[in-house]
C-alpha cells in the first residue's frame, strides 16, 4: 500500500532530490578539500589537543619547514652564499611567514669592551676557509644550521599561527617551493617537516580518491552489464549510487568537514555497497517473471518482499559505521557517521528509483551460478570442509596473537614520493631532524632568568640527547649558554650561577635576537621552550620514547619546572591508544548491535546465534592475516572488522529471512536451505563478486590507507561467503531441531 502511494508521487519526489541537491551543491564542494591534519583525529577536549593549543598561544605555530640545500663543493662558495641570503629574504617576506633561520640572517655575539655586538655570522668579505674559521667559534649556531662537512645548510621556516592554517598549509608550502626552485636549482634542494608530510598526504589522497572511485564505478559497470545483460539495471544502479554518493558528500560539506584518509574511502563504499539491494531486488524480480502479472505489479511485489530484509541489512549495515561514533577519534566518528548517512541514502534512493526504473524491466537474464551443485557438494563433504574450518580457524587464532597496534604516516606514502625521497635526502645529508616540543612551565618561586633553571635545562638537554633517536637539543637555556660564553669566554660556567649575569644576557638576546627569543620565551617569562631533534618514528616508538623522556625530564628538573611534551608528536604518540580503543570499542559494539538487529528481525535466539557465529569466521581470518603478514593495525585498519562484520551479515540477513519463510511452509531444514541456495545463493555470489572485483583493485592504491583497506576487506569478502556458503548450513544442521 504504501510503495503504491510512493509510486503515484515519484515525479514529486524526484523534484525535490533535485531541488535539495541544488542546494547541496556548494557545500559538496567544500567537502572535497582534502584535510589530513593531525588535529582531525582528536576531540576538541582532548588533553594532548589542549597543550598543543596552549603551547601554540605562548610560541605561536610549530609549523615549520626544513630546507635542506646541498652542494658537494661547499655551500660556503660566494655564490651560494648569495643564493641563501636571497632565498632567505623573499621567504622572510612571505606574509604568513613568522620567522627563517639560516646561516645568512643569523647573528654572531663578539665582546666589544665591557659589553657585546652582534655582528653577521657569515661575512661575504671573508674567503671560504675564513667563513668554516668562524662557524667553528660558534657551534652551537652553527651546527643547527650547517653540516659537519660544509657540504649542506638548513633553513628552518616557521609558519604564523593561523586559524585556517590547515586549509592553507598546502598553498604556502607550495609558494616556498616556488620561491626556492626560483633560487637554487631543483636538484639541490630537499623539503622536510610534519607539514610537508601531511600535505604529501592529502595530495595523494586527492589523487586516489578520484582514481579508485572512476575504478569502483568501472568494475560496477563491468560486472553488472555481464551478469545481467541490461543497460537499464546499470542505470539503475549508477543512479542510486551517484545520488547517495552527492547527498552524503554535500551533508558531509554543510556540517563543515573536509576529505581526510578515511572519509576519501566513503564514496568508495557508498559504490560497492549501494548496489548490493539493487542485486537483490533484481534478483526477487527474477523470480517472479513466470507470474501472470504485469511488468509494474511484479516491480511493486518484488521491492514488497525484499523490504525487510533490504531495511534490516541497512540497518546493520548502519550499525558497524556507527559503532564508530563511540570511540575516542573525531576522523573515525565523523567516518561511521556520514558512511551510516550514506547506506541509509542508498536504501532511500534505491527504493525510489526502482519504482521509477524496476517497471521498465520485461526480461531480466543473468548468468547461472551452479547453486544446487555447489548445495550437494557442501553436504557431501561436509566433514572435510568441517576440518579444513578447524584448520583455517587455529591458524588465524595464532596469527591473531601476533598483531601489533602502530602508525606510521611517512610510511602511507610510497617509497618513491617526493616527499619521502627528500625525507631520506635530509636525513642521509643532515641527520634527524624531525622536531619534538617540550615546554616548561617554571615553579612560582623561580622564573627564566633564574640561574637554577638555565642550569637544570642544559642538564636536561645533555641527559635527552643521549636517548637512542635523539641527536641534537636547541633552547632558551642552550642560547642564553652561548650569549654567556661569547662574554665570559672561560669564566661562562660561573656566570652562569649569578642570577644578574643571566637576567644581563636574557635582555642581550631579546634585543639582537628579538623573534628567536619569542620563539623560545613566552611574554610572561614563565614558560620556555626545548625543541629535539630525533629520528621520525611510529607512533609506537615514539609514546615509548616519550614515557622514557617524561621520566627522566621529572627526574632531572625536580621541582623547578614541570616538562610538559608538545607540538605535534605528542598527539602522534597518543594515536596509539586511539586506535586501540577504537578497535576494541567499535568490534565490541557492532557485535552487540548487529546481534540484537538480527534478532529483533527474525525472533529466533537460535538464527541470531548462528548468523553471529558465521560471520565470527572473517574477522578472525581478518587478524589472523593482519598478525601473520605482520601488518600493524593502524588508522587504515583499525575499523575494518566493525565495518566488515556490519556488511559481511548483510547475506546471513538475506538468507535467514529466506530460509524462516521455507520452514514456515512445512519445509524440513534440508530442504529449506537446498531451496533458499538456490533463490538467494545467485545474489550472494553476484554481491560478493562486485565487492571483492572492486576492493581488490585498491590494492594497486599508492596510499598506503586505501591498500590496506581494499585488499583487507576484500579478504573479509571472500571469507564472508566462504561462511555463509558452508559454515553457515554445517551450523544450521547442528542447531535447527527441524532438521532432516
Amino acid at each position: 500500500m504504501l510503495l503504491q502511494k510512493i509510486h503515484k508521487l515519484r515525479t514529486l519526489l524526484l523534484l525535490i532530490v533535485i531541488l535539495a541537491g541544488v542546494f547541496l551543491w556548494k557545500p559538496l564542494q567544500q567537502a572535497l578539500v582534502v584535510n589530513n591534519s593531525l588535529r582531525i583525529w582528536f576531540k576538541e577536549d582532548a588533553p594532548a589537543l589542549k597543550q598543543y593549543d596552549d603551547f601554540q598561544r605562548r610560541f605561536g605555530s610549530d609549523e615549520v619547514i626544513i630546507i635542506l640545500f646541498s652542494d658537494e663543493r661547499g655551500v660556503l662558495q660566494k655564490a651560494n652564499i648569495d643564493k641563501i641570503k636571497a632565498l632567505t629574504a623573499r621567504i622572510e617576506a612571505h606574509p604568513d611567514v613568522a620567522l627563517v633561520l639560516s646561516i645568512s640572517n643569523m647573528k654572531m655575539l663578539q665582546k666589544e669592551g665591557i659589553g657585546l655586538i652582534a655582528s653577521d655570522l657569515l661575512d661575504a668579505r671573508l674567503s671560504e676557509q675564513e667563513r668554516r674559521e668562524k662557524l667553528d667559534r660558534v657551534p652551537l649556531l652553527s651546527r643547527h644550521l650547517i653540516n659537519e662537512d660544509f657540504t649542506a645548510t638548513r633553513l628552518i621556516v616557521q609558519f604564523k599561527r593561523l586559524p585556517d592554517m590547515d586549509a592553507r598549509r598546502g598553498q604556502i608550502i607550495q609558494a616556498v617551493k616556488e620561491v626556492a626552485y626560483q633560487e637554487i636549482a631543483r636538484e639541490q634542494l630537499a623539503f622536510g617537516g610534519v607539514g610537508v608530510i601531511f600535505e604529501g598526504l592529502n595530495e595523494l589522497s586527492q589523487q586516489d580518491f578520484g582514481l579508485f572511485l572512476a575504478i569502483a564505478y568501472g568494475v560496477m559497470c563491468v560486472v553488472l552489464v555481464y551478469l545481467y545483460r541490461s543497460f537499464l539495471i546499470l542505470i539503475l544502479a549508477l543512479g542510486v549510487i551517484a545520488l547517495a554518493t552527492y547527498f552524503t558528500l554535500g551533508l558531509y560539506g554543510l556540517a563543515g568537514h573536509e576529505l581526510n584518509l578515511m572519509s576519501t574511502l566513503i564514496p568508495i563504499i557508498l559504490v560497492l555497497l549501494g548496489m548490493i539491494d539493487v542485486i537483490h531486488i533484481v534478483n526477487e524480480r527474477m523470480h517472479l517473471q513466470s507470474h501472470a502479472i504485469n511488468a509494474r505489479e511484479k516491480a511493486l511485489t518484488a521491492l514488497k518482499n525484499v523490504w525487510k530484509p533490504c531495511l534490516f541489512t541497512t540497518l546493520t549495515t548502519m550499525a558497524g559505521f556507527l559503532s564508530l561514533l563511540f570511540t575516542p577519534m573525531s576522523i573515525l566518528r565523523e567516518f561511521g557517521l556520514f558512511s551510516a548517512l550514506g547506506i541509509l541514502l542508498c536504501l532511500i534512493f534505491t527504493y525510489l528509483l526502482s519504482l521509477l526504473m524496476l517497471p521498465l524491466l520485461k526480461d531480466i537474464r543473468s548468468r547461472n551460478f551452479p547453486m544446487a551443485s555447489l548445495w550437494h557438494d557442501v553436504i557431501q563433504y561436509k566433514k572435510v570442509l568441517l576440518i579444513a574450518t578447524l584448520v583455517l580457524c587455529l591458524i588465524s587464532v595464532v596469527g591473531m596473537f601476533q598483531v601489533k597496534v602502530d602508525t606510521y604516516t611517512l610510511g602511507y606514502l610510497p617509497q618513491d614520493h617526493p616527499v619521502v625521497k627528500d625525507h631520506v635526502l635530509i636525513t642521509q645529508k643532515w641527520g634527524d631532524y624531525m622536531p619534538l616540543e617540550l615546554m616548561l612551565d617554571i615553579s612560582e618561586n623561580y622564573s627564566i632568568h633564574s640561574p637554577e633553571v638555565v642550569q637544570r635545562s642544559l642538564r636536561l638537554m645533555d641527559t635527552l640527547k643521549s636517548m637512542e633517536g635523539i641527536s641534537a637539543g636547541f633552547g632558551f637555556s642552550s642560547l642564553t649558554q652561548a650569549g654567556l660564553q661569547a662574554q665570559y669566554g672561560d669564566k661562562a660556567d660561573k656566570a652562569l650561577q649569578s642570577k644578574s649575569a643571566v637576567l644581563q644576557m636574557q635582555r642581550v638576546l631579546r634585543r639582537y635576537y628579538p623573534a628567536l627569543y619569542t620563539h623560545l620565551v613566552d611574554s610572561t617569562g614563565q614558560y620556555a621552550r626545548i625543541t629535539l631533534f630525533g629520528k621520525m618514528s611510529s607512533a609506537a616508538t615514539l609514546k615509548d620514547k616519550m614515557d622514557t623522556l617524561m621520566a627522566l625530564s621529572a627526574g632531572t628538573m625536580d621541582s623547578l619546572a614541570t616538562v610538559i611534551p608538545s607540538g605535534y608528536l605528542p598527539m602522534y604518540a597518543d594515536i596509539i591508544n586511539y586506535v586501540t580503543q577504537s578497535q576494541v570499542k567499535s568490534l565490541a559494539l557492532a557485535i552487540i548491535f548487529i546481534f540484537l538487529l538480527v534478532w529483533i528481525f527474525i525472533r529466533d535466539v537460535q538464527l541470531a546465534l548462528v548468523a553471529l557465529l558465521t560471520n565470527m569466521f572473517p574477522l578472525m581470518i581478518l587478524f589472523g592475516w593482519i598478525g601473520w603478514l605482520h601488518i600493524d593495525l593502524d588508522i587504515a585498519t583499525a575499523s575494518i572488522a566493525a565495518i566488515g562484520l556490519s556488511f559481511c551479515i548483510d547475506d546471513s540477513i538475506h538468507f535467514i529471512y529466506d530460509y524462516k519463510k521455507n520452514r514456515l511452509t512445512g519445509m524440513n531444514s534440508y530442504e529449506a536451505q537446498a531451496q533458499t541456495f538456490r533463490k538467494i545463493g545467485p545474489a550472494l555470489v553476484t554481491s560478493s563478486l562486485i565487492l571483492f572485483c572492486g576492493y581488490i583493485l585498491m590494492v594497486f592504491a599508492s596510499l598506503k590507507t586505501i591498500h590496506l583497506f581494499g585488499s583487507l576487506t576484500a579478504l573479509m569478502v571472500i571469507a564472508a561467503l566462504y561462511a555463509q556458503l558452508v559454515i553457515f548450513p554445517l551450523l544450521i544442521q547442528k542447531l535447527d531441531t527441524g532438521s532432516r
